[in-house]
């Protein structure tokens, strides 16, 4: 014989509650934004609870004060840098948190006009690209949280030798700039009339120095005019030396 055996179903029972259901967040205006620099400028950005009750006053909405929070420090603060990351802030970003960890506030100071939210969530999608570039895959949330310091540390290997690729390329390019600055053939020395005379010209004289004699041979120095010679020596061919003429007078 078949037997039939009933299956009781054991059924939940609710409790119904007067309490209204939570509203979906509804997006920013940009009426809204105008009203909220207003208030801040008006109450500071300490009042929050105060600020959105007016904002709620002046728009059927229900903002509250830690929505009002979030948005000017994540989006109206004018001192919010929103420029593309440079190379310089992903290091700093990269080896803070390499000493701090996920404190994305303490973090922030190190990297002025970056929010703790945009910091956090430039440093994931940064976790993301590598584990993509790794593993060839996208990652899932609790492979990127077991292998976020492994990432974290070759992303950081990585931008720095970044880093040092840039300032090797900088280095030769200053280096080609300076050597531009000579000619590419060797200067010939002008040609003078033989009635050239050198007592109303300015020379600036470079080469070795030339010391005076010891002091035991009684020489003493005297001012005079300044009179210039040409000294053309087989010893120091690639040198020519201004040397003052009467200058020195011995006892």
């Amino acid at each position: 014989m078949r037997t039939i055996q009933n299956v009781h179903k054991k059924s939940r029972s609710y409790k119904k509650t007067s309490r209204p259901r939570k509203e979906k967040r509804r997006p920013w205006t940009v009426k809204e934004d105008e009203a909220m620099r207003k208030l801040v400028e008006e109450n500071g950005i300490k009042q929050w609870t105060i600020i959105s009750e007016k904002l709620n006053k002046i728009f059927p909405t229900s903002r509250t004060g830690k929505q009002c929070r979030e948005r000017w420090h994540n989006h109206l603060n004018p001192g919010i840098n929103k420029d593309i990351w440079t190379l310089e802030e992903e290091i700093t970003l990269f080896s803070i948190h390499s000493k701090l960890g996920n404190k994305w506030a303490e973090i922030s100071n190190y990297l002025a006009g970056r929010t703790d939210n945009s910091i956090k969530n430039h440093f994931y999608s940064t976790l993301r690209k590598q584990y993509r570039i790794l593993k060839g895959t996208d990652s899932t949330r609790d492979q990127l949280k077991k292998q976020s310091m492994q990432l974290a540390a070759g992303v950081l290997v990585g931008l720095k030798k970044k880093q040092k690729k840039r300032e090797d390329k900088e280095f030769c390019r200053s280096q080609e700039e300076f050597f531009d600055c000579f000619p590419a053939t060797p200067c010939s020395p002008p040609d003078f009339d033989e009635d050239f005379s050198y007592r109303e010209c300015e020379f600036l004289v470079l080469g070795h120095q030339i010391d005076l004699p010891p002091p035991d041979r009684n020489i003493t120095c005297e001012e005079a005019s300044m009179e210039f010679a040409w000294l053309d020596t087989d010893e120091l061919p690639e040198e020519v030396f201004l040397m003052p003429l009467n200058t020195l007078q011995g006892n």
